[in-house]
């Protein structure tokens, strides 16, 4: 246990490589353009609904990495500054029933007890009135002093592959 207690605690935030940098113009043009009913979401992003919330972060000038592991587990999204960062959950009504919620919640706690904040967005509330959604977010990002802007990775983010070919059912 102290073993994965220390591995947590040591392990930063991931800097921007090639793969894990989102193209915002193309994921733009994506989330407008393809059918959501036909098309899966680009990679990394395990649905649509993550896909909307990485979009309305980036467009207030947030960095956001999406599906960001660690220690084996995925956290949908991770807005980071510097050496802050904040782990945003997308619970989707149709992907979480109880034994889902149970689990997301125990691999929250897990996270939690090795320094990781979590703030969670419910699809249902987020399509009602996205700014309501996210104006707690907002505040979180502010309160930890995670601002708008690059990185502490020089490295610059590589466009997204084009994978709807691969996306069709």
């Amino acid at each position: 246990r102290r073993k994965l207690l220390e591995f947590f605690a040591t392990t930063g935030p991931h800097k921007i490589a090639g793969t894990t940098g989102i193209n915002r113009e193309k994921l733009e043009r994506r989330a407008v353009h393809d059918n959501r009913n036909v098309v899966s979401p680009p990679k990394p992003f395990d649905s649509w609904f993550e896909v909307d919330v990485a979009l309305e972060v980036a467009r207030r000038g947030f960095n956001v990495i999406p599906q960001h592991e660690i220690g084996g587990r995925r956290i949908d999204l991770v807005i980071e500054s510097g050496n802050t960062r904040l782990a945003v959950e997308c619970d989707g009504d149709r992907w979480h029933g109880a034994n889902r919620y149970e689990e997301d919640m125990q691999r929250q706690q897990q996270l939690e007890r090795c320094g990781w904040e979590f703030f969670r967005v419910r699809e249902s509330a987020f399509y009602s009135n996205r700014e309501i959604a996210l104006q707690e977010l907002w505040r979180a990002l502010e309160e930890r002093c995670i601002i708008p802007g690059r990185s502490q990775s020089s490295d610059v983010p590589e466009p997204m592959q084009d994978e709807s070919k691969d996306d069709r059912m």
